[in-house]
């Protein structure tokens, strides 16, 4: 089945944002994605998402696939979603936003296996092999505390008088928020792509001044400093340090001259 593309009324927020692109294929980064060659050759030829969008489906439309074709289309689907979901003007700080968020971003990406999981939050526990921790995992919520231990966090977070904070103090404050939700981490696959962009969002949503830029070079670095800052290992000294996430977090908020502290070789 091929996808055909309508341009008889073309949206102006259809039109190709290149530096969303950009912030889209940086955060495929987080689970080491790269795009297609075939995606930046339709997108050199494309002037709106939906054209490229449906360039990229017909591409992969009844194709047999290998696992590393797999994680390019995934990539090249999910950054299309994000360059789009970045265009959106509403916004609603609600954990049905993050849920929402990863409808947008997700369908159409993902495996069959996976599907039934897309903007859903996990009714499973899991764990995740990191490799700034040598191959452990964070310990995440249970599934079954899921939505009280978010809205508890949004509840918080709702509470906080930002107007009343110095600007360190509101990029530390907004660090912590988005450490915690990312700790949850309330879906099977994608959370921190999600919080990625539902980090953008409220922050342009709240009136904050942000570089979004840095998600195209140091989103790796968000999901290192995220998993640093929410690890803990008693029983061999390691104690959880949020250095690293305030480092890009003043980047992001702060100053996009600052330097981002180096993870320790």
């Amino acid at each position: 089945m091929k996808y055909i593309a309508q341009y008889t009324q073309i949206d102006e927020n259809d039109n190709i944002n290149l530096n969303n692109i950009e912030i889209a294929v940086g955060l495929g980064l987080v689970d080491n994605l790269k795009p297609s060659q075939y995606f930046y050759q339709v997108l050199d030829e494309s002037q709106t998402y939906k054209e490229l969008d449906c360039k990229i489906k017909n591409y992969y439309d009844g194709k047999s696939l290998s696992q590393g074709e797999k994680a390019q289309k995934e990539c090249d689907i999910v950054s299309i979603n994000i360059a789009k979901y970045l265009e959106k003007n509403g916004f609603k700080f609600s954990p049905m936003t993050l849920k929402l968020i990863h409808k947008n971003i997700f369908t159409g990406a993902f495996e069959q296996t996976l599907e039934k999981y897309i903007g859903v939050f996990r009714d499973v526990n899991i764990t995740k092999d990191e490799d700034i921790l040598g191959g452990r995992s964070v310990i995440y919520a249970d599934y079954d505390e899921i939505n009280e231990l978010l809205e508890y966090d949004f509840e918080l977070e709702r509470k906080k008088d930002y107007a009343n904070m110095n600007r360190e103090s509101q990029a530390m404050s907004v660090a912590k928020f988005i450490s915690g939700i990312w700790q949850i981490h309330p879906f099977r696959e994608g959370n921190t792509r999600t919080i990625a962009v539902f980090t953008i969002k409220y922050l342009q949503n709240k009136g904050f001044d942000i570089n979004n830029n840095v998600f195209k070079e140091y989103s790796k670095y968000f999901r290192d400093a995220l998993v640093k800052a929410n690890y803990e290992n008693m029983r061999e000294g390691i104690k959880s340090d949020f250095t690293y996430l305030e480092s890009f977090f003043n980047k992001f908020i702060l100053n996009k001259e600052t330097r981002l502290k180096p993870f320790d070789s």
